[in-house]
């Protein structure tokens, strides 16, 4: 295969489902075929939300439904491709405390989304139940400014402190 070479405003997280690559760019997700680099799929989020928007993540459950974090706006969305990428708010809370990484957990299915602004780790079901799974407390304050989050093959949690320069 040769590279197949796409142009974006302000690109961030990326998600690749089958054939499409999804990236949060900006305001918008777009999917992109992966061999031409043609643009396939544009979906706004201006009138979903009542201040500017800024996707940060975009990642897939195994059923190919996409969830996007906007950070600034302490909001998640669920887009169903299947549905004439339907898109819906799924969450807006405080207690995000500005979502930035998104991944879906191998076993129970649930979004769990990391916290820029308060190095939290939250779980969220798929009907919009948040919980906090690990949060700095005043003697556990090793999170900063959480930025990543993904799984491997054994269900281990990994997430990145862009600001501590550290993998925990």
């Amino acid at each position: 295969g040769g590279v197949a070479e796409i142009t974006l405003h302000a690109p961030k997280g990326l998600a690749l489902v089958g054939p499409i690559l999804y990236v949060a760019d900006l305001d918008q997700l777009k999917g992109f075929d992966t061999t031409t680099g043609k643009l396939l799929v544009t979906v706004p989020f201006s009138s979903l939300s009542r201040s500017q928007v800024s996707l940060t993540d975009v990642t897939a459950s195994q059923t190919g439904i996409l969830y996007v974090s906007d950070q600034t706006a302490n909001s998640i969305y669920r887009i169903t491709p299947s549905d004439n990428y339907r898109t819906d708010l799924l969450i807006h809370d405080e207690r995000l405390a500005g979502p930035a990484g998104l991944a879906v957990h191998p076993r129970t299915s649930n979004l769990i989304a990391v916290s820029w602004d308060k190095g939290k780790i939250l779980e969220i079901t798929p009907e919009g139940q948040l919980t906090e799974l690990e949060a700095n407390g005043f003697f556990t304050s090793r999170f900063q400014n959480l930025s990543g989050v993904d799984f491997d093959q054994w269900e281990n949690m990994y997430v990145s402190d862009l600001t501590k320069g550290k993998i925990w």
